[in-house]
């Protein structure tokens, strides 16, 4: 799919441009071809695509906020963020630099700093309110009517 519409809209390789995608559409080998080809790309991934490049599991056991893991190969860089709930980002450019970014803790009542990959920003940037769009949309329930 993301292939075909690079196609379509004839994006020239080595050019700068960086393509985002969500998890629907991210995996080891896509990212790896995408880089064979000249392109930069990130995305959040889903855990079962992560084949070619494990990292630390989601467990039930919760890591402490801030944590990170990540594994790199030769064309791939996976890194797997806890936050309130465990994100795994997959790129085939950039490298692990920590940030920090202020979120709000219950313990203490108040915004603390809290370490996250750099590449998580450069994620969201990108993707604009594309995910915002998609979550309010998935509030209203759309009607299908179907034949029994």
């Amino acid at each position: 799919m993301v292939l075909g519409l690079m196609e379509q809209i004839s994006v020239p390789a080595n050019a700068g441009h960086t393509i985002y995608f969500d998890n629907y559409f991210t995996s080891y080998s896509l990212l790896s071809h995408l880089r064979q080809l000249g392109y930069a790309a990130i995305g959040t991934v889903r855990e079962k695509r992560c084949a070619k490049c494990p990292v630390k599991a989601v467990t039930s056991i919760k890591e402490a906020r801030g944590s990170y893991d990540y594994q790199s190969t030769d064309d791939v860089l996976l890194i797997r963020w806890n936050d309130i709930a465990v994100v795994t980002i997959a790129s085939n450019f950039g490298s692990v630099v920590e940030g920090k970014v202020p979120r709000w803790s219950q313990a203490e009542k108040k915004k603390i700093p809290v370490t996250r990959p750099t590449l998580f920003q450069e994620y969201n940037q990108g993707m604009g309110g594309v995910d915002q769009i998609d979550q309010q949309v998935a509030c209203y329930r759309t009607r299908v009517r179907q034949r029994k």
